[in-house]
């Protein structure tokens, strides 16, 4: 099925739902069409943005921060535990870590793949969680962001409520849900 003809599908069979009733819609056609071509539905993404820049996010004490931009962030891609931190190996534009020590214990990275509006990863190594580490690291990034007159935009998997409560916390706001396929 190529783009148009997706599209085309779409059209036919939503164009006349309500935007209010969105959250309501079945998505069995959906999933039936992606199985004649192989395909399942596969989860859902919520995307935030940016909209509230006034709240803050309180500075975790004890660690230190710093920040790498473009080519500096290549030094970070083998390691896994920040695998959501840095998604995009050849469009991540700027990074900030947490460092325990010599220890990275968080980071937050962007990056550009749509352009002017920057999506921001975070991950935390379990031990440092709890005590708002990357609700900070979220926050600091996507004022960065902004200084570079791009949109910050955050994006999390529908169930996990950590993330989701992360992202409102520092002023991100629900603002698109996306769908995504895999094979069967």
């Amino acid at each position: 099925m190529n783009r148009e003809e997706k599209i085309q599908f779409v059209k036919n069979e939503y164009a006349s739902i309500w935007k209010c009733d969105v959250s309501d819609f079945d998505s069995s056609k959906i999933e039936a069409k992606l199985r004649e071509h192989g395909k399942k539905l596969a989860g859902e993404h919520v995307g935030y943005l940016h909209l509230f820049p006034e709240k803050e996010a309180v500075k975790p004490s004890g660690l230190t921060y710093e920040w790498y931009r473009g080519e500096e962030i290549c030094r970070f891609y083998h390691y896994k535990e920040f695998d959501n931190a840095m998604t995009f190996k050849n469009r991540d534009k700027i990074a900030v870590a947490a460092y325990d020590g010599e220890q990275i214990v968080g980071m937050a990275g962007c990056d550009d793949y749509m352009d002017s509006i920057w999506q921001i990863g975070v991950d935390v190594l379990p031990k440092y969680r709890n005590n708002k580490l990357g609700a900070f690291l979220v926050k600091e990034l996507a004022l960065e962001i902004e200084k570079n007159e791009k949109v910050a935009y955050y994006n999390t998997w529908s169930p996990n409520i950590a993330s989701t409560r992360l992202a409102l916390s520092v002023g991100f706001y629900p603002t698109w849900v996306s769908y995504f396929s895999e094979d069967c």
